[in-house]
């Protein structure tokens, strides 16, 4: 399983856990070109069995063109949503939250029975992210 960090996440996070040995990490940019929508990448990250970190919190609406909650769900696409103080902070805050919660994220992984959709608190634990009931026929 490796952990895939979003476009809108930067390349230096991944160095980052890199340099502090954490080699199931990788860029989506190293995966597919920049710019490539959402949709043609999501599908291969959950066939694969890895997990998309990410702070877009339109990435688990149903509606709208970023919310893509049906197409998650379809492949068991698992999901890390950031903290909104992480996406609001400058790289370098950004920087020194990752080093200091990666391995309360990394525990609280683990501990989580169900881990398909996810967000992390300020602190870096982990819980589920409560889903809204589907409609099977404006799902897919």
């Amino acid at each position: 399983m490796t952990f895939i960090f979003d476009e809108g996440i930067g390349p230096q996070i991944v160095e980052c856990l890199r340099d502090m040995e954490f080699q199931n990490v990788k860029h989506i940019s190293e995966i597919v070109p920049r710019g490539t929508p959402d949709i043609g990448f999501l599908p291969g990250i959950g066939q694969r069995g890895d997990v998309l970190v990410t702070k877009d919190r339109k990435m688990v609406q149903m509606r709208g063109k970023n919310g893509h909650l049906a197409v998650l769900l379809k492949f068991k696409v698992k999901i890390i949503l950031l903290p909104p103080s992480f996406g609001n902070a400058r790289s370098a805050q950004q920087l020194i939250w990752i080093r200091t919660y990666w391995s309360t994220i990394m525990t609280s992984w683990e501990s989580v029975p169900d881990r398909t959709l996810c967000k992390v608190s300020a602190s870096g634990v982990i819980e589920p992210i409560s889903l809204p009931r589907l409609d099977p026929e404006t799902t897919l």
